[in-house]
């Protein structure tokens, strides 16, 4: 897919930051999305690390998940992360658990 048409759905999802408000620059919208889905992604992979998953974006409309033996699968938003987790047969991490708080992240 070519690095415009990924951006068309944008937004979709309340995970979603950007507005995918038409502008007479396309090009800031689409600057604005990849953006958002970079910032997303760090947080995704500092919440991910310790259990050694790794998020990358898929181009632009999805987050694959890759375990270190390279099997992955792929999450349409950020809401389908945790049911992607044990698709690879993986626990979600409890964001509210106290070893996970006091971590800061």
């Amino acid at each position: 897919m070519c690095e415009v048409c990924a951006v068309f759905g944008r937004g979709r999802h309340w995970t979603a930051q950007a507005s995918g408000e038409s502008t007479a620059l396309e090009a800031v919208d689409i600057h604005r999305h990849r953006d958002e889905r970079r910032q997303a992604l760090r947080v995704l992979n500092a919440v991910l690390a310790d259990d050694g998953v790794r998020a990358e974006d898929w181009d632009g409309e999805s987050y694959q998940l890759v375990l270190p033996t390279g099997a992955f699968v792929l999450a349409a938003d950020l809401a389908e992360v945790w049911p992607a987790l044990k698709r690879l047969g993986r626990e979600a991490p409890d964001l509210l658990s106290d070893p996970f708080v006091e971590r800061g992240e």
